[in-house]
């Protein structure tokens, strides 16, 4: 309740009903006056502010302490005094989401304004894998095309390590030289006996997505290419040339695109675990879809925090006390499993025998789930590297 001067008026400003005491009884506005100071609002900003730290860290205690406590307050009716679950899953998740992305995952620049020379190693590794190439026989179309696309990347292949990037560079004698060479070739089929190009073997492996789009560019129209097909091929292309790079430097992408996907992967886990738990205490009419709801919301806020911590005393324990950091991972796991029994015990107040059959079935569907929630996220994280 504010300290302000209560309005002599009985009706209410915002629904103009009939006062009876300082609140509205029906939308629950303070009836007071309209008129504020700066220092009124800068107190109630204050006000506010100790309010949600009030509830949050009581509710904390709560949740940390007594293991399935909030849900069965919930489901009772007794929640004015804790905050709303939803409004404390969306604080613990971004806040362990940001400290776990700030000091777990690594940063991801991308390929976006590279330093010339991986521009020019880039373009190397293009013009020497269309080199390589394997081209359809009698398929001069196809043969013009990637000699075209050689010359083409080696043009720019000049500019880059010239400098010049904002004039035409002529044609020098060298590439005049071959293109003569190749023409020579075609008109005696002859082509892939020079300068490495090979002909006469079936199908096209481009090694570079800058070898395939240029000789897709100087193919005709009815033989580029299109839609869903150019699509996969460009990006089989493209992992393949990020593998075969650095095998190393591309599991760390691909862990780094995976880990930004945990905060979307448990938010899809979390009616599927409701679910779950719907089915096994079914029998049940005293528990609704909703208070299954809310059992789990607490669950995965607990959980959020007490990773947070199990990270942050990781971070501060030595690299070279392994045998600590063994007995913290197992501490850790077997708190995490001793927590979430408990709360079912204590929530669903089931005999033991059952809650821990019932803990055994819901962890193992739920790690099946997972694995196939993260065998997805992981293919999406794959084609988005």
């Amino acid at each position: 309740m504010s300290h302000f001067k209560e309005r002599s008026e009985r009706n209410c400003l915002n629904c103009n009903a009939v006062v009876q005491g300082r609140f509205c009884h029906i939308c629950g506005q303070e009836n007071i006056v309209t008129k504020e100071s700066v220092w009124h609002l800068v107190s109630h900003f204050f006000q506010d502010i100790t309010h949600f730290d009030g509830k949050f860290f009581s509710t904390l205690r709560y949740l940390i302490f007594k293991p399935g406590f909030l849900s069965r307050e919930y489901m009772m009716g007794r929640r004015n005094s804790y905050l709303n679950p939803i409004r404390m899953y969306v604080f613990t998740s971004a806040f362990f989401f940001l400290f776990f992305f700030k000091f777990v995952s690594k940063n991801d620049h991308g390929d976006e304004a590279l330093p010339r020379s991986q521009r020019v190693e880039k373009l190397k590794k293009a013009i020497k894998g269309l080199r390589d190439q394997q081209a359809p026989p009698g398929d001069t179309v196809m043969q013009q095309a990637m000699v075209t696309a050689i010359g083409k990347l080696e043009k720019q292949l000049s500019m880059e390590e010239t400098g010049a990037k904002d004039k035409e560079i002529k044609d020098s004698l060298r590439q005049q030289k071959r293109i003569r060479e190749v023409d020579s070739a075609l008109a005696n089929n002859e082509i892939g006996k020079k300068k490495g190009l090979k002909v006469g073997f079936t199908g096209q492996r481009f090694t570079t997505v800058t070898a395939y789009d240029t000789v897709q560019a100087l193919l005709p129209e009815d033989k580029q290419d299109h839609g869903l097909r150019r699509l996969f091929i460009r990006k089989g292309i493209d992992i393949g040339e990020k593998a075969s790079g650095d095998n190393e430097s591309f599991g760390n992408l691909l862990l780094n695109k995976f880990l930004h996907t945990l905060p979307q992967l448990f938010f899809l886990s979390l009616p599927v675990f409701t679910f779950l738990l719907w089915l096994l205490y079914k029998r049940h009419r005293q528990y609704f879809y909703a208070n299954h709801a809310i059992f789990s919301i607490h669950l995965y806020c607990a959980t959020f925090i007490m990773s947070f911590f199990y990270i942050l005393i990781g971070k501060i324990i030595p690299d070279s006390a392994t045998i600590i950091g063994g007995i913290i991972n197992i501490a850790f796991t077997l708190t995490m499993f001793i927590y979430q029994y408990k709360c079912m015990r204590h929530f669903y107040l089931q005999r033991r025998a059952k809650t821990i059959l019932k803990f055994i079935i819901l962890n193992f569907v739920s790690t099946i789930v997972i694995a196939i929630l993260a065998l997805i996220f992981l293919t999406i994280s794959l084609w988005q590297v």
